[in-house]
């Protein structure tokens, strides 16, 4: 249906956009903006490092640092308050008493007593875009993992 404004409403209307600005005409509609990225499951990982055959469960990561403890796993910790919705991986330690979560940003959360009781070195020059994924080095001896970019270049982390 076409309406017809008038003459006095067509002037009243351009004069009141006149006034606002041209920043008017050009701002999106809250209802038109891009969606944020809703949060999806990025992966799960087993509760079973050490090989023990006593441990159970699993872990299940979201994109925005949500972590989910299944059927008798540990729960930690997660990063759902951080502001992070870029979350790639996750590895558990050898000893199934923390985990490391990553970011796309190569941002590293530790929770729980990963390490016991000493320091996740890493390297000195780590990006902050592209990483995809990270690889458990874990053993008796050592903790770890390679931080893996998308041109398959991997950063390693250990426990020292």
């Amino acid at each position: 249906m076409n309406r017809y404004l008038g003459p006095a409403a067509a002037a009243a209307l351009a004069l009141t956009l006149s006034a606002v600005g041209a920043g008017l005409a050009s701002a999106t509609p809250k209802h038109l903006a891009a969606p944020r990225e809703v949060p999806h499951i990025v992966g799960t990982w087993a509760n079973d490092q050490s090989g023990s055959t006593q441990l159970s469960g699993g872990y299940e990561l979201w994109s925005n640092g949500r972590v989910v403890a299944l059927q008798g796993a540990q729960f930690h910790g997660d990063a759902v308050g951080s502001g992070q919705d870029d979350f790639v991986g996750m590895v558990t330690d050898f000893w199934s008493v923390g985990y490391w979560l990553i970011t796309s940003t190569g941002r590293v959360y530790s929770y729980g007593k990963v390490c016991q009781d000493q320091n996740l070195v890493g390297p000195k020059k780590v990006p902050t875009s592209g990483i995809v994924g990270a690889i458990d080095l874990s053993n008796s001896e050592n903790e770890g993992f390679d931080m893996v970019s998308a041109t398959g270049t991997a950063y390693q982390f250990q426990c020292q």
